[in-house]
């Protein structure tokens, strides 16, 4: 069973993107692996995900891996796991995950 979580999940509307500091476009932006859940046409578990402006997120979706390791500097996996730490202790703070 894939573990959701609405709380989480709708926090991103008040939340800062993790990787630009930008509000307004954030969303909670689910991991693109397999091993976090996702599957054709179904989102990884929830609490695999990342607070992300519409840029950051359109990025990690859609640019190519050589394109997202210049723009970032990180490949798209290990760029995703530092950014899901981050919201992750966001989230742990302020009770989202409780």
């Amino acid at each position: 069973m894939t573990y959701r979580n609405k709380k989480l999940t709708e926090s991103a509307r008040d939340e800062q993107c993790v990787c630009h500091g930008r509000t307004g476009t954030t969303v909670w932006a689910h991991s693109n692996k397999m091993r976090h859940g996702k599957g054709r046409g179904i989102k990884a578990h929830d609490i695999f995900g990342a607070y992300l402006c519409f840029e950051s997120h359109t990025d990690l979706d859609q640019l190519p891996e050589d394109k997202f390791l210049q723009k970032y500097g990180y490949n798209k996996h290990a760029w995703f796991m530092d950014k899901w730490e981050e919201s992750m202790i966001v989230a742990c703070d302020k009770g989202y995950l409780k």
